[in-house]
């Protein structure tokens, strides 16, 4: 909502980027430019309520073969929903405009649409989930399945279930992060990335650093915050939880 209001999209027809959208979607389709410009004029009418954050996340799962060497991921898109029927409107408007009925089904008290090979989008009344799963994509290439890869629909029932101290909500430092939110934050925790074996650079790292030396770092993190001020782009960073003895060298929260 605060990106959409300093966008200021009441005159985004006057953007060059706009207009060409506009006349792509009239060669494709009427109903198509109809559809953006109900959304230009209330981004709201397609069910999402945009006035919660709308949060991007994922999750690595590395993968290593012989013949492949994989750093995946599950990435999924998660908002808040407004108005369900609207959102079930907007998706029978798409499906009109791509020419392509999408498989509808029930999982978990959800609407599920399955959008490709690793693409799922889930919804109820409350909220929606859209996940992208490369490491599931990545497992049905191989010749042998890979031990404990989760389908779309198992990781959405994982997601549905995690428990606060399971979650990103028993990290000490992300209340922090969320209290410091611009309208784009980014939060990076280090401790993750140094799971991710088949990285170059953790490889690395794990050469010269002990593994005693390195869990101090376990709980540390990163916030990047991005705010659009005056015509200006702003972008702040802060570290989380950084062990002490490093706030010697400058490093600060």
């Amino acid at each position: 909502a605060s990106l959409c209001q300093k966008a200021d999209l009441a005159n985004a027809d006057n953007l060059q980027m706009s207009k060409s959208l506009h006349e792509s979607l009239q060669t494709l389709s009427p109903q198509g430019d109809k559809m953006v410009e109900a959304f230009l004029k209330d981004p709201s009418s397609c069910g999402i309520d945009f006035k919660q954050p709308v949060c991007a996340f994922s999750e690595p799962f590395p993968i290593s073969e012989e013949d492949f060497n994989y750093n995946t991921e599950y990435s999924v898109v998660s908002a808040k929903i407004k108005n369900v029927k609207d959102f079930d409107k907007f998706i029978a408007d798409l499906e009109e405009v791509m020419g392509e009925k999408f498989k509808h089904r029930d999982t978990l008290g959800m609407t599920a649409l399955e959008l490709g090979e690793s693409e799922l989008l889930a919804y109820d009344s409350k909220r929606l989930f859209f996940i992208e799963n490369v490491p599931i994509m990545i497992s049905q290439m191989m010749d042998e399945p890979i031990d404990n890869v989760l389908t779309s629909t198992q990781y959405l029932a994982k997601l549905l279930s995690l428990k606060k101290d399971e979650s990103m909500a028993s990290d000490k430092n992300f209340a922090q992060y969320m209290a410091d939110r611009k309208d784009i934050s980014y939060y990076l925790v280090y401790g993750n990335m140094l799971k991710i074996t088949v990285n170059p650079a953790i490889s690395l790292l794990n050469k010269f650093y002990t593994e005693e030396y390195l869990k101090q770092f376990e709980h540390a993190a990163m916030g990047i915050y991005g705010s659009f001020e005056n015509g200006r782009i702003e972008v702040t960073t802060k570290v989380y939880g950084y062990p002490e003895e490093l706030k010697k060298f400058g490093v600060q929260k």
